[in-house]
């Protein structure tokens, strides 16, 4: 970066001050902002002079009260970009550094009020390769994702079945919540259902709702998530792991478009099903523990999400994204990944797909330096990611998912015993159980007496 002492502006918000005569040419660079996070549109920057600001005549207007009205002043020449600040009330930043005037010839950071772009030189389009496209706020431009987003941008807005399938950290959760709001649904409901959870006591009332009390004659309804969709969408997320013994029950809710909450009459409901998998649910058929008549019925469309390893086209811009998310959310230093650093994570094989890229870009942009991100840095983090996954450490993590979600069957299961007052039998029916397994459980828990103290206490 080359910069030049500020010439004398008097009156140059009447007449924009321009790049000066000797340095301009026909042949002018091609560059563009790409706003930190991914939100708002990209900016070209051209041969006339584009002004930054919060007056609606500025060909970039950002709406921040940091802003002067016209801010600063943008304009692109053969030997790179004029940034000039147009003595705004807060200043503008180049690369965290204020600055009056610059000349840039590389990517950097330009920061007007609390507003960050990077700067990047090239136009994408021109090399071949195609415009990054989105969905739902999902940004891609790899071969793979154009085609998943065209599919989507025609099934979203009916009301088929969606199943997505891909590994963890690919983006399903966020592609559901696309295609909701891109339905004719999107002022309805949005339930998620994480069906590992209903493996654990009460998972009947907690899909379908009960009617509490209903025995005694005072009855309060408790609705369950597929009536707390009604209108709108529920999304099984890891619909594989819907336990056997729910299944026929929520094919009949499927088939019929009716449910029935515990205690209670058939109520019907309308529902639009989107799930997601990260297994093979096909293979899951064979096995015998997944119905094939559920999967028809929630394969209205099936579609692929990449793998991160399968879009490398897209590290650079997801890179982009992530850095001006940690930047806006987290607080840490706007930064840019240098062309060397980027080659790194392009060529790595991200086996925790977009978590794993967060992760690593977190921990280099704590331990930044400057605004430019080097190849050092991103190799170091990937060391310790590494190192990290194969610790004992580590494997103690995995192995405590098991030990929760243990704790939080009993703790529900001791929920219902309160709730039904020790009656197994109810018990054993909220939790979709079969009484001996409810009674063996509370007992070893100390809930409940076992037969011969009972006797003794009688």
């Amino acid at each position: 970066m080359k910069a030049r002492p500020e010439e004398d502006d008097e009156g140059a918000h009447d007449t924009f001050p321009t790049v000066p005569a000797e340095q301009s040419t026909p042949c002018v660079r091609v560059a563009h902002l790409e706003p930190l996070g991914g939100c708002g549109d990209r900016v070209r920057i051209g041969a006339e002079p584009l002004v930054v600001g919060r007056a609606s005549s500025c060909a970039l207007r950002i709406d921040d009260r940091r802003i002067s009205s016209e801010h600063a002043l943008l304009q692109a020449t053969d030997t790179g970009v004029c940034v000039r600040d147009l003595s705004s009330t807060n200043g503008t930043f180049v690369d965290n550094r204020r600055t009056d005037q610059a000349w840039l010839t590389a990517p950097a950071i330009l920061t007007f009020g609390k507003t960050s772009y990077q700067l990047v030189f090239g136009d994408p389009g021109i090399d071949g390769a195609p415009s990054p496209r989105s969905f739902g706020g999902v940004i891609g431009r790899a071969p793979a994702m154009l085609e998943l987003f065209a599919v989507l941008g025609r099934v979203a807005p009916t009301g088929c079945t969606v199943l997505l399938r891909g590994e963890p950290g690919t983006g399903k959760d966020r592609l559901a919540h696309a295609i909701h709001a891109a339905s004719r649904r999107s002022q309805g409901p949005f339930v998620t259902v994480h069906a590992a959870s209903l493996r654990a006591p009460g998972a009947h009332a907690q899909l379908f709702g009960d009617i509490r009390g209903a025995l005694a004659g005072e009855e309060s309804h408790r609705s369950g998530l597929f009536a707390q969709a009604h209108g709108g969408t529920l999304f099984l997320k890891e619909v594989g792991d819907v336990p056997r013994a729910l299944q026929a029950k929520v094919l009949d809710v499927l088939e019929t478009k009716r449910v029935r909450p515990l205690g209670g009459k058939p109520q019907p409901v309308d529902v639009r099903i989107i799930a997601a998998t990260t297994s093979d649910l096909d293979e899951a058929c064979r096995r015998g523990t997944f119905r094939r008549d559920i999967l028809r019925r929630i394969t209205g469309v099936r579609l692929q999400v990449p793998a991160l390893r399968d879009r490398r086209e897209d590290i650079g811009l997801l890179t982009r994204e992530l850095c001006g998310e940690l930047h806006r959310d987290r607080g840490l230093p706007a930064a840019w990944v240098d062309p060397d650093a980027l080659s790194v994570l392009e060529a790595y094989a991200w086996p925790g797909n977009m978590p794993e890229l967060k992760h690593v870009l977190e921990q280099v942009l704590v331990e930044a330096q400057g605004v430019v991100i080097r190849r050092e840095a991103i190799e170091h983090a990937l060391r310790v990611q590494q190192g990290a996954a194969s610790t004992p450490a580590a494997q103690a993590v995995a192995s405590s998912v098991k030990d929760r979600i243990q704790r939080a069957w009993r703790d529900n299961l001791r929920d219902l015993y309160r709730q039904y007052g020790g009656n197994i039998s109810r018990i054993a029916s909220a939790a979709g159980l079969d009484r001996r397994t409810v009674r063996k459980t509370l007992q070893d828990m100390g809930e409940h007496p076992a037969r011969k103290e009972r006797a003794r206490g009688g």
